[in-house]
């Protein structure tokens, strides 16, 4: 009996607030109907705006996560963005949940999530996080990090958002040299390093992966290679790409 005599007060503040909602009566049938197809027409931007406020804060109770996300996004409601993001989260919905803390402007739940996730193991995510929020010292750690337990495709993305050319031409040079040809393409692609690159499409052709070599050779803009590649090959040849790599 004495704990429903607790959680009478909440009970009570909560029906308050729905009986407050001046839409209660008709988010029923607009999610029913669907937003998109609702004529709102006739309400002024004030009265729209806390109309679609409501519909949000409906889908978000009710668990439509994206419904709610584009009715906060479209009125760059910042606060509520941060609390989809919170329950994007929850879901395990990390690359969202970054996306509505980037909308929102917070960068505390940004910082949160970079660091549960980095301690975690979801290094690309973690990546994202400290890239919107230009840590630099953060990046430079996991960068390392990464090249440590030889994660090379992080690493990377890592240096490209750091903008280390040094770091990026270490990477490539020696992917290249360990015939990881799609990170060495990845790294000089970023730096646009046309000699490096047509040194990664001269390793594609001589492992017969000839598309990715004229990918490559696209890059570097080696127009003479690319010619002789489409006259001596068949189209076929150049669209099949062997395994050997």
């Amino acid at each position: 009996m004495e704990h429903i005599k607790e959680e009478v007060p909440r009970l009570v503040d909560e029906y308050s607030k729905e009986d407050n909602n001046e839409f209660r009566h008709v988010i029923p049938s607009i999610l029913k109907k669907g937003l998109d197809k609702v004529n709102l027409s006739m309400f002024d931007e004030e009265t729209k705006k806390r109309l679609l406020i409501a519909v949000g804060d409906e889908y978000l109770k009710r668990g439509s996560i994206t419904e709610a996300f584009n009715i906060f996004k479209q009125l760059n409601y910042k606060e509520k963005l941060a609390e989809v993001g919170d329950e994007q989260y929850k879901l395990g919905l990390y690359n969202q949940a970054i996306e509505s803390y980037r909308l929102s402007e917070n960068h505390s739940k940004l910082r949160n999530i970079g660091e549960n996730l980095l301690r975690n193991g979801h290094l690309n995510e973690a990546i994202k996080s400290f890239t919107i929020l230009k840590d630099t010292e953060q990046l430079k750690e996991v960068g390392q990090f990464c090249l440590e337990k030889d994660k090379y495709p992080q690493a990377i993305e890592i240096f490209k958002a750091l903008e280390d050319t040094t770091k990026i031409i270490e990477l490539g040079e020696h992917c290249l040299k360990d015939n990881q040809l799609d990170l060495a393409l990845r790294a000089f692609e970023i730096i646009q390093d046309k000699e490096r690159l047509n040194k990664v499409a001269d390793k594609f052709l001589k492992f017969g992966s000839v598309s990715k070599a004229v990918k490559a050779y696209e890059l570097a803009g080696n127009h003479s290679m690319i010619t002789f590649i489409k006259e001596n090959f068949s189209e076929s040849t150049i669209k099949r790409d062997s395994s050997y790599i």
